[in-house]
């Protein structure tokens, strides 16, 4: 690895390097990034607004998706990818056609539809209520 690093500053080459487990990120120990120029990035998680936001996009006026259920989806834990696959098997659910989902809440989605079955890992964060809110 240390080989690869030097190789890439001496030539000047762009090098990315990723871990998704903190136990196991090289660029945490002082030792073996002393001499080196590194720069960390670390990601943030992306929270249940983001997650609103990007879901919402997705969605146009023609669509007639609830607000209510894109709270209901945004609040579990999870890739995007998997709230984007809850999103579009709900979306094609006819039950979704035949019911009057104006007047449900994020709870009723949560339990007609059994959300949290789309999310395979244990949900333990919730950022914001399950209520509504009037994002900007």
């Amino acid at each position: 690895m240390l080989q690869i690093i030097h190789y890439t500053k001496l030539n000047k080459v762009p090098l990315v390097l990723g871990c998704s487990d903190d136990k196991k990120d090289i660029t945490k120990s002082k030792t073996f990034i002393k001499g080196l120029k590194i720069k960390r990035i670390d990601l943030k998680e992306k929270s249940s607004y983001d997650i609103y936001v990007i879901l919402s996009n997705l969605c146009s006026l023609e669509d007639q998706i609830p607000k209510a259920l894109l709270y209901a989806i945004s609040a579990y834990n999870g890739m995007v990818q998997e709230h984007i696959n809850c999103l579009i098997s709900i979306r094609f659910n006819p039950l979704l056609k035949i019911i009057s989902h104006k007047a449900l809440s994020t709870e009723d989605f949560d339990e007609l539809f059994n959300i949290k079955s789309y999310f395979p890992t244990q949900q333990f964060r919730k950022c914001f209520p399950q209520m509504q809110f009037d994002f900007p």
